[in-house]
């Protein structure tokens, strides 16, 4: 594959990642909904831990580097959370809630 095709491919591929974030941002929504209302399971808890580590390795490589910064910002601040004891504390909700919301409108401003 010569340079040009490289870049073609690739463009191809960056737009279909961004086509699909915004039912990635669905997704990570109803999780933290369920753990942000004290209702997830060990299994959402580890899905939303897992798809902001998604968004961490992948969007900055797919041309999204904004949404990288701010999913590592809201998946330490879950790390945080869930090292001090797996449910978040009012304190830990709002951060959290303030961190996802800004990760939200990244997304929005990307997609």
């Amino acid at each position: 594959m010569d340079p040009e095709e490289f870049k073609l491919h690739f463009a191809e591929l960056s737009a279909e990642y961004g086509s699909h974030l915004p039912a990635k941002l669905a997704e990570l929504e109803s999780l933290w909904h369920c753990l942000e209302n004290g209702a997830a399971s060990p299994d959402q808890v580890g899905g939303l831990k897992r798809e902001l580590h998604t968004l961490v390795g992948t969007a900055k490589t797919m041309g999204f580097p904004a949404i990288t910064d701010a999913a590592k910002a809201a998946q330490a601040c879950l790390t945080s959370i869930l090292g001090r004891g797996g449910t978040p504390d009012p304190a830990g909700r709002e951060e959290f809630g303030r961190l996802f919301s800004e990760l939200v409108a990244v997304v929005e401003r990307s997609a």
